[in-house]
């Protein structure tokens, strides 16, 4: 927040050599750009769900490791978009909070055979307690909490290792204190 003091002694020049017109509408512009709080400040001391889902395409008989964030339009490979890069290009940083819930709906085109999709709530490149497991197309979810520091990383991996299953998609909501 933007103390008087401070105010002053940042707008107090530009009003003495700019004129006040243009120092009124410079002041209010940049009163307002100091005054707005960085992202994570600016999130709201409340519940907030984050959302997601993804496509499971590709060759399904191939089990599979991919890097995922809400709000991101790819699921990256550990080498895409370069060599180790996959995770860190979609970590979002978050407010000091806990998840409380992963929920995921997943379905397939096919029945699987074997294996398992498995969704893992990540903090800073590492897995924590809360994931969630399916073996055919259904839902599930997970009340492990997991707290995170202000500006720890989130990020979510998904492993896919159905035969059969064919083409895939899943969603999921994360509720965040």
């Amino acid at each position: 927040m933007l103390t008087e003091p401070l105010r002053k002694a940042v707008l107090a020049p530009v009003a003495r050599t700019m004129g006040l017109g243009l120092s009124i509408g410079l002041g209010i512009g940049l009163g307002f750009w100091l005054l707005t709080p960085p992202p994570l400040a600016a999130l709201p001391d409340t519940q907030l769900y984050l959302t997601g889902g993804q496509s499971t395409a590709g060759d399904p008989d191939t089990p599979s490791v991919r890097y995922v964030a809400p709000g991101t339009l790819f699921n990256n490979s550990i080498d895409f978009p370069g060599t180790g890069l996959g995770e860190m290009a979609v970590q979002m940083p978050m407010r000091q909070g806990r998840f409380k819930r992963l929920a995921v709906n997943l379905t397939t085109q096919n029945v699987p055979t074997s294996g398992t999709f498995t969704l893992t709530v990540r903090r800073n490149g590492v897995d924590t307690a809360m994931s969630c497991s399916l073996t055919v197309s259904g839902t599930c979810s997970s009340t492990n909490n997991v707290a995170f520091n202000n500006g720890a990383k989130l990020s979510l991996k998904w492993t896919n290792s159905m035969d059969g299953a064919g083409n895939g998609q899943f969603t999921y909501v994360l509720v965040y204190d």
